[in-house]
């Protein structure tokens, strides 16, 4: 049996938390509308990180992308990923759903990042068809939480996944990313079978 050398990773995608706070139909984390009953609801402190990034010493990329939990719920997240950027040269790539906690999360978000990476936020479509696949989630705090993100200093990148229900927003969401501060604008057809 090949074992992988510690210092041969450079690329290494974390799944922070198990902990939500929207309830989308074809999430990983969701079974016909409900929690996935033997998913336990958890997340990592920065002991875990210790022990799990002690080796890995030619790190490029640490990304986290929400396949079980949204980042912004944990309790634990900014913490964690303080310890990363003072402890690796790692780029960090965090996506998120953008509408949980406040303003003054995503400004601290922003500063312990300092430039060391960006933030994806999963938006599909605009105020009246977001919530339609990202079900329980606010618009308001959404574009609120941009701002302070951006404003402080944060790179964004708006990943917009297509539907058949927002499909025909696709140039003004693009608009409106400019209008925020994005940096990019990137739609996503996605092979999900969800007609909304």
């Amino acid at each position: 049996m090949k074992y992988l050398n510690p210092e041969d990773v450079e690329y290494l995608q974390i799944d922070h938390n198990s902990t939500c706070n929207l309830r989308c139909p074809q999430c990983a984390r969701t079974h016909e509308g409900g929690t996935v009953p033997e998913l336990p609801l958890t997340e990592l402190g920065v002991e875990d990180y210790k022990w799990f990034l002690k080796d890995l010493k030619n790190l490029k990329d640490v990304m986290w992308c929400g396949n079980y939990g949204e980042i912004a719920v944990s309790e634990s997240f900014l913490d964690c990923l303080q310890y990363v950027v003072e402890n690796t040269k790692a780029k960090c790539i965090i996506t998120t759903n953008g509408s949980a906690r406040d303003k003054n999360w995503w400004k601290e978000l922003a500063r312990i990042l300092k430039g060391r990476g960006k933030v994806n936020f999963s938006i599909d479509g605009l105020e009246d068809t977001n919530h339609i696949y990202r079900i329980n989630s606010n618009w308001k705090k959404i574009e609120e939480n941009i701002s302070s993100f951006i404003q402080s200093g944060g790179t964004a990148h708006w990943k917009f996944i297509v539907f058949k229900h927002n499909q025909h927003q696709i140039n003004e969401a693009n608009e409106l990313s400019k209008k925020l501060g994005f940096v990019s604008f990137e739609t996503v057809y996605s092979n999900r079978n969800f007609f909304g």
